[in-house]
């Protein structure tokens, strides 16, 4: 059964829809390996249809129950410990989490303004030029920061980015958000017209836009070809940012997604929360100011493009799912002393073809010398034995042989769950688990053949040090 993700996220009126656009996209990403579901405010008929039509479930949170009294309703209803739990908004504060992280198995926040104390395992703010001091958060917090964790919806992924061709601005895309309360959007229009070169402008309106007479009038008196677009999926609207050789986007998802793609990008901020993703697309030269919009030399729109090209490497889909696989691992996986039940289990193991094929003695074992072997071990004082047990069902074994203050380390896993990332999260909590058994242990040391690529691999990530002058193979070494 597939670990859920529960996502508490709104889409109101009056209140930007672009949390639920990301929520969404994270949801695409994660679904093949989780259960995703929807715990959300929602009063516009057609975003709560988007998250039906894509097979999402979802349900509706009382608009009754308010900060606190809606934190204890989600845990008390919702919570078991079983789930990760994904916050998107500015009002789920420290108390707020406080309340859930005490019921749901893990907790994470997206988040692009960090001015609370979050309790979450795991922070991302895919927005760039955010420092890890800038937030203050647990010890245990992974924080998740920049464009390598950039939350876009698949097919701006799946679009190839623009060729350096000729940067003129001709063809603009105007979009600033689900509803524009303000109806930024005329006055970008009426900008664009005292523009030479501006051809055609195609206007993307949101589902909770309500100013489509004044629209409709300026559109009738304007010099401007002015088309109108609604309620795009996410493959019409990366078509559409292909057609515009320019783009006028507040600084948030939109912008990053039109970045994706790559083009002339001008940015007209329509809340207080974009001022920083703002500041890190104009200081690092990938977009400009909507009031430069007609005064920017064609050399540094073409500088711009090529900096778009260079700052989105496509990757991050996996580096996401990678950070929930690792929480849902930590959820549901657990170390325990191995016992004399488990003779045949490690028999199993350690006569596994790839195993006897990376150990020093390659032979297979008999079963009476391992039995042996494995009492010695068990009876020995200086030795630990550990069973990784995940959902229940042992999965791999690692070994420490004490010797003073330092401990040998063996491991291995069942060949039913290799090539799963969970090498690195056996070595990692047996040598946390022994820590915790022995205090004394100030040094682990792994010898690896030179040819097992796969244990060089986890030593390496988890910073342990080759040793240079050992004779033959490598022998790796780590203080804890």
């Amino acid at each position: 059964m597939k670990t859920k993700i529960y996502f508490r996220v709104d889409a109101l009126k009056g209140f930007g829809q672009g949390h639920l656009v990301r929520c969404l996209a994270l949801a695409e990403m994660l679904k093949t390996n989780f259960d995703c579901v929807f715990l959300a405010k929602i009063d516009v008929a057609a975003i709560a249809k988007s998250i039906d039509q894509k097979g999402f479930s979802r349900i509706e949170v009382p608009s009754n129950y308010l900060n606190i009294d809606e934190a204890e309703w989600i845990k008390n209803n919702y919570l078991t410990g079983e789930e990760i739990l994904v916050l998107d908004a500015y009002y789920f504060r420290t108390d707020y989490q406080e309340v859930v992280r005490s019921g749901a198995g893990k907790l994470v926040c997206i988040d692009d303004i960090h001015d609370t104390h979050f309790l979450a395992d795991a922070i991302i703010n895919h927005g760039g030029g955010i420092q890890p001091e800038d937030y203050h958060c647990e010890k245990r917090t992974k924080l998740c920061l920049g464009l390598d964790y950039l939350i876009l919806r698949k097919a701006f992924f799946e679009s190839s980015q623009r060729l350096n061709t000729n940067p003129q601005i001709n063809t603009i895309l105007i979009c600033l958000g689900g509803e524009d309360p303000k109806n930024d959007t005329l006055s970008v229009l009426a900008q664009c017209e005292n523009v030479a070169g501006i051809k055609s402008c195609k206007v993307v309106l949101g589902s909770a836009y309500r100013h489509e007479d004044a629209l409709d009038t300026f559109r009738q008196e304007s010099s401007l070809n002015i088309e109108i677009f609604r309620n795009l999926s996410a493959v019409s609207m990366a078509s559409l940012m292909q057609a515009c050789d320019t783009a006028i986007c507040p600084p948030s998802t939109v912008a990053l997604e039109y970045l994706s793609i790559g083009g002339n990008l001008f940015l007209h901020q329509t809340a207080n929360n974009q001022q920083y993703l703002q500041a890190f697309l104009l200081n690092e030269g990938l977009a400009f100011s909507a009031k430069e919009i007609g005064q920017i030399p064609l050399a540094d729109l073409f500088s711009a493009r090529n900096k778009q090209r260079n700052a989105i490497d496509g990757e991050s889909p996996s580096r996401l799912l990678r950070v929930f696989q690792k929480l849902e691992l930590e959820l549901n996986t657990q170390f325990r002393l191995a016992t004399m039940k488990d003779v045949q289990l490690y028999f199993d193991w350690a006569n596994d073809k790839n195993t006897r094929q990376q150990s020093f003695s390659s032979e297979p074992i008999p079963f009476q010398e391992h039995s042996e072997w494995f009492v010695g071990k068990m009876n020995n004082g200086k030795c630990r034995l550990y069973v990784m047990e995940y959902k229940g069902v042992s999965v791999g074994q690692i070994r420490f042989d004490i010797e003073d203050n330092k401990a040998k380390i063996s491991y291995s896993l069942d060949a039913n769950y290799r090539g799963k990332g969970l090498g690195r999260f056996l070595l990692k909590g047996g040598m946390k688990k022994v820590k915790e058994d022995l205090p004394a242990v100030e040094q682990i040391i792994g010898y690896v053949k030179s040819d097992n690529h796969a244990s060089v691999y986890v030593f390496q990530k988890l910073n342990f040090v080759k040793n240079e002058n050992a004779k033959s193979n490598f022998e790796f070494s780590q203080a804890v």
